[in-house]
Parts: C-alpha cells; sequence; structure tokens
C-alpha cells in the first residue's frame, strides 16, 4: 500500500492512526507483521474495544462482543475504507449482493439445473461500479438428493486442457526447469484405463501426434 494512502475506520469513517505493529495469523496460516491501524475517535465502539486493522484493512475485533460486530457491520462489512480489503468485499466475496440466480432444472429437462454467478467490480470505498454474470450449471448428486456439483462441458474441459498444456510449454521454455519439463511430460501420458473422458482422450491424441519431437526431447536424460 502506498505511504500517503489513508485507512477509515467503517463504523464512524474516522481516520485510522498507526498505533505500532502487530503480529497475526495470515490466511495460509503463516504469521506476518504489519502496522496496526487504530480508530481514536472516543465515541466510536471500534475504539472502545480496542479494534484493530492491518495494513490491508482486514479487521481484528479485539475486545469487541461479536454480537456487537453483526449489529455495527451488516452483512460482515467490517474492512476499513479506502482498503484493498474493502474493495475484496465487493469483487471477490460479495458481501450483501446477490451473488446467484437459481433456475428451475425443468429449463435443462431436469438433467442439469441452471443458475446465475454474478461477479462485481468495486473500489476501495465499498462502491459497486459495475455487474458480469456467467451462466452455470449444477449436476444432480444421488447420495445428497440435489443438484450441487458444478457441471464442467467437455468443450470446456478440451479447451481447458490444451491451454493448460500451452501455458507450461510457455513457462518450459523460458524457465527450463525441472517442475515444467515433468508436468509438459505428464501431458503425454494416456490416463488410467478406466478414464475414458473424451476430452481426455482427444487431448492426449493430440499432444501425442503434434508434439512427437517435444515428447522424445523430454525424455532425453
Amino acid at each position: 500500500m502506498k505511504e500517503e494512502q489513508k485507512l477509515y475506520c467503517p463504523n464512524c469513517r474516522h481516520e485510522l492512526k498507526i498505533d505500532g505493529v502487530f503480529r497475526y495469523d495470515d490466511d495460509c496460516g503463516g504469521a506476518s507483521i504489519s502496522d496496526k491501524y487504530i480508530c481514536n475517535n472516543l465515541n466510536c465502539e471500534c475504539c472502545k474495544y480496542n479494534c484493530v486493522w492491518n495494513w490491508y484493512g482486514d479487521f481484528f475485533g479485539g475486545d469487541m462482543p461479536f454480537k456487537l460486530i453483526r449489529k455495527l457491520f451488516l452483512n460482515d462489512k467490517y474492512a476499513a475504507y479506502n482498503s484493498p480489503a474493502k474493495k475484496s468485499e465487493i469483487e471477490i466475496f460479495g458481501k450483501g449482493l446477490k451473488r446467484q440466480i437459481y433456475l428451475h432444472p425443468a429449463f435443462c429437462f431436469w438433467i442439469l439445473q441452471p443458475f446465475i454467478e454474478f461477479k462485481y467490480k468495486g473500489t476501495e470505498w465499498g462502491n459497486v461500479l459495475g455487474r458480469k454474470w456467467k451462466l452455470k450449471f449444477l449436476k444432480y448428486d444421488r447420495g445428497q438428493k440435489r443438484y450441487c456439483i458444478v457441471y464442467k462441458s467437455g468443450i470446456h474441459m478440451l479447451i481447458w486442457s490444451i491451454k493448460r498444456f500451452y501455458n507450461y510449454l510457455k513457462y518450459y521454455r523460458e524457465k527450463q526447469t525441472l517442475f515444467g519439463k515433468n508436468e509438459l511430460k505428464n501431458s503425454f501420458n494416456k490416463p488410467f484405463s478406466t478414464d475414458k473422458r473424451w476430452w481426455i482422450l482427444l487431448s492426449r491424441w493430440y499432444f501425442n501426434t503434434f508434439y512427437k519431437k517435444l515428447k522424445l526431447k523430454l525424455n532425453e536424460n
């Protein structure tokens, strides 16, 4: 974050002040250190209960009771204003926004259940700039007796498999690493005998037919 960028309390909008540094556990399970941002507005509940934010705008409740957090910050929107975390509330988590609309399986003759997924564009102040949507489908799970498995068509998976191959090829040519080499070699391997998905068989045929020289080169010691 730029040095001149200021963070603001999501409760009272008072400018947050840096009060030393603190250590916290990040989402990956590691320990991180950040400047400790606090609200020093004595009339604000965040000040009274020693709430803290890190440089990214993530919220740490301090001594604030969970019930009060839920009351003050509807839809868990407690990231600091003017921060990347506040933008993530819109673009990644869609907090307080409609994420999906589920349509009736009858539209797909009960084979699949269609649903519309929304993605939003937002700002560091929590403003929504725009919305995009994408039509997706769910497969029926007999065990759970409901539509809950995201469906990907064979065409989609074939395109994904070929794109992945070219990404690995580009990576290997640029870096010449053992990882890139091994991933490319795996692209030529035959699938398990029990795996008869057509897009896997076709992609393997494509790689082995049109990239024979590359395959020989990768297998050289």
